[in-house]
């Protein structure tokens, strides 16, 4: 079991249900949920925006516990998908933060918490198993496999615990909204009120943003796709013609969602592929590029919902802005 420090920086851990057994509804006042509503704000600004001051370590366990667990359950009554994704992103570039800083002994300490055979290796780096890889892991086949364990560098392990906190902050917790008290739902509200307002893309719900790749794009691309996922989606806000400046919304919130990786990608970059694109009379939405570069999802193998439309007709809200 890991010690109280390091579960008050990760109260996501399995140590941290310790901490969290004693914790009833009726033992909550209203100063354990006002920690937690500020916790739910933090956690969703940093979500949102990673530049957001990542806020100290705090000392107790307990009360780490308690403003993460409820917090979740304050998002649990709101119900927004919205606050939920920005919140586990949030939680995980925190623990992502406080990992780097971690010694050698406690990193494996902390990772070895949630996957149980996690070790360092004599010859440098960190081991585990297979089935604890696959966990949280991505991209198997580029990982280094041996006798059933995949090896990490200290950055690998970082990025997998990443994913790993973020997957825990996102399942919402197993508790039934008809028995959350009243003073809960109080808070919820009170939170709703706070949490920083979303950019509605449905308020510009023109043809080609409301296709299927466009909407993935805007939920963020990994490292070496962005600036072809932000030329399609400059393209679709330029075709359904949106004003620049709520193009420039639209962008943003793409860069929000991508996530921070070797090289960021910047809203310099975004806005100088918008003002390219804007400069064009008729740019052209290409559903195979997006193939080609590994950014449609699933359902847009050829033919692609677009790609439908074309064949058979195109619907009005397409054509007017051909």
């Amino acid at each position: 079991m890991l010690s109280s420090e390091l579960v008050a920086r990760f109260p996501f851990v399995p140590s941290a249900r310790a901490f969290a057994r004693e914790m009833g509804f009726a033992s909550v006042g209203h100063e354990q949920l006002e920690a937690a509503r500020v916790r739910a704000i933090d956690s969703v600004r940093h979500g949102l925006d990673s530049s957001f001051p990542t806020p100290p370590a705090p000392h107790l366990a307990r009360e780490s516990v308690s403003s993460y667990a409820l917090g979740r359950i304050l998002l649990r009554v709101i119900g927004s998908e919205y606050y939920w994704r920005h919140f586990a992103k949030g939680e995980a570039e925190c623990a992502r933060r406080f990992a780097e800083m971690e010694n050698p002994g406690a990193f494996v300490q902390v990772l070895g918490d949630i996957f149980p055979t996690f070790a360092s290796e004599p010859s440098g780096g960190f081991s585990l198993s297979l089935t604890d890889y696959l966990q949280s892991g991505r991209e198997l086949n580029k990982q280094e496999l041996s006798g059933g364990r995949i090896r990490l560098s200290r950055s690998g392990a970082i990025e997998l615990f990443r994913n790993a906190a973020y997957a825990r902050s996102r399942a919402e917790p197993k508790v039934a909204l008809a028995e959350i008290p009243a003073a809960f739902k109080s808070a919820a509200n009170e939170l709703s009120e706070t949490l920083p307002k979303p950019i509605e893309v449905k308020e510009y719900a023109g043809s080609f943003l409301s296709l299927p790749c466009i909407k993935s794009i805007v939920e963020g691309v990994g490292e070496g796709k962005r600036y072809y996922a932000s030329m399609a989606l400059a393209v679709a806000c330029r075709k359904d013609g949106l004003p620049r400046e709520k193009g420039l919304e639209v962008m943003q919130l793409f860069v929000n969602n991508c996530r921070k990786e070797t090289h960021d990608f910047t809203m310099r970059e975004a806005t100088a592929t918008l003002e390219w694109v804007y400069r064009r009379s008729n740019p052209i939405h290409n559903c195979n590029s997006l193939r080609e570069h590994g950014i449609a999802p699933p359902e847009c193998a050829y033919p692609s919902q677009y790609e439908r439309a074309r064949g058979r007709g195109i619907p009005a809200a397409v054509e007017k802005t051909e």
